[in-house]
C-alpha cells in the first residue's frame, strides 16, 4: 500500500471533515422540509415523519458529527482505520436509519390502519 504524505493526509482529512460538517447541515436543514412531506394523505408532517424520520435525520446529523470529529483526530493518527470505520457505520446508519426504518414503519404500523394512525396530523 502506498505511503501518503502528511501533508496530502492532513488536507484530505480536513476536507473529508469539511463534508461531513456540510452533510451535517444538510441533514439539520432536512428536518425542516418534514412540514412539507407528501408521505401521508396530504402535504405535511404526518406519523411516519414525526415518529420515524425526524429521529433518523437526528440520529444521521449526530453521525455526521462524529464522523467530523474522527476526520480531524486522523489528522494526527497514523493510517486510515478510524476515518473507513466512521465512514463505514455513517453509510450503515443512512441506510438502515434513514431508509429503512422509515418504510418499515409506514407499511407496518400506518397502512394497516391510515386513517386512524395518521387522524391527530390530519387536524
Amino acid at each position: 500500500m502506498p505511503l501518503i504524505a502528511t501533508q496530502a493526509k492532513a488536507q484530505l482529512s480536513v476536507l473529508l471533515g469539511l463534508i461531513a460538517l456540510a452533510k451535517a447541515a444538510g441533514y439539520y436543514l432536512s428536518r425542516f422540509g418534514l412540514d412539507t412531506s407528501t408521505r401521508g394523505y396530504a402535504e405535511g408532517a404526518f406519523f411516519t415523519d414525526i415518529h420515524a424520520s425526524l429521529p433518523a435525520l437526528n440520529i444521521l446529523l449526530l453521525v455526521s458529527l462524529v464522523c467530523f470529529v474522527i476526520f480531524l483526530v486522523n489528522i494526527g493518527r497514523p493510517g486510515w482505520v478510524l476515518p473507513v470505520v466512521g465512514v463505514a457505520l455513517w453509510a450503515f446508519v443512512a441506510v438502515v436509519v434513514g431508509a429503512v426504518y422509515p418504510a418499515f414503519v409506514q407499511a407496518f404500523v400506518v397502512s394497516p390502519n391510515q386513517l386512524r394512525t395518521e387522524a391527530p396530523y390530519i387536524q
